[in-house]
């Protein structure tokens, strides 16, 4: 089984079943044993066990008898910048996905997984951007157990709470930092200290979060007769010049060269 959620992908499928290139994969090990083996590495992983993977890279993922995976499929575009080099950390290594936030993102996978055929696509692109949430914040907790520190619960519940505040309020052109502190009743200092630990600003974060709705629409043929101003400004962008800056330092082309692509296909 598998199903789209925005621009992420589940799957409940055979580890052999092709996908598209530039994507971050990560499996859940649900039953059984499974051998993923890459650039000369390889990782035993059993029940209980998940590990993420360069799906760009030659790979191969074989079963050992009755074997069972859960898997959630990122696309490259949604990890750009540093970001990105720091999955390389994680690549290739077998976590627990029995306790901590581990737990929380598989349970919440699998969740997905059992209601996908159920969802509208717009709850499935928000549950698609949440899913990402919480894949960030498990490496967040991952990188603060490797210097000695924890995150802690009401802090990571408060990270998720303003996450979603910001999606929800995306077309908003006010949305910044200091609209957030006040609906929150919190400082800006505090803000920024409670995403010290991602590789990006909150400032960063919302505009990236807008660009990554715009790619979508731009490329959804629901959207075709939205002019690119109109899909920019729908999001929050208030400078068509700004917005076409920052889409290709994030995609790497234009939002007009990004649409034309998409029509000749």
């Amino acid at each position: 089984m598998h199903g789209s959620l925005g621009g992420y992908r589940l799957t409940h499928a055979p580890p052999s079943s092709p996908r598209p290139r530039q994507r971050i994969k990560l499996v859940f090990q649900e039953e059984g044993q499974c051998l993923l083996e890459q650039g000369g590495h390889s990782v035993l992983l059993n029940a209980g066990q998940w590990c993420a993977y360069d799906k760009a890279q030659p790979h191969s993922l074989s079963q050992r008898g009755y074997s069972k995976q859960s898997a959630l499929v990122l696309p490259a575009e949604s990890l750009r910048g540093n970001r990105h080099e720091r999955w390389h950390e994680h690549l290739l290594r077998p976590y627990s996905a029995l306790t901590g936030p581990d737990r929380i993102l598989h349970s919440s996978l699998v969740a997905a997984i059992g209601q996908i055929d159920a969802l509208c696509p717009v709850s499935r692109r928000f549950i698609g951007q949440t899913l990402l949430d919480l894949v960030e914040l498990t490496l967040v907790a991952k990188r603060r157990d490797a210097n000695g520190g924890a995150l802690q619960p009401a802090r990571s519940v408060k990270m998720l709470e303003v996450l979603a505040y910001v999606d929800a309020h995306l077309s908003d052109p006010t949305l910044d930092i200091d609209s957030i502190a006040q609906a929150f009743g919190c400082s800006k200092r505090y803000l920024h200290k409670l995403f010290a630990d991602y590789d990006t600003t909150l400032s960063r974060l919302i505009w990236n979060r807008r660009l990554d709705r715009c790619y979508a629409d731009l490329g959804a043929a629901t959207h075709r007769n939205m002019t690119i101003t109109d899909v920019a400004f729908s999001w929050g962008f208030k400078d068509s010049h700004h917005f076409s800056r920052l889409f290709k330092d994030r995609f790497g082309m234009t939002p007009s060269e990004f649409r034309r692509g998409r029509e000749v296909r």
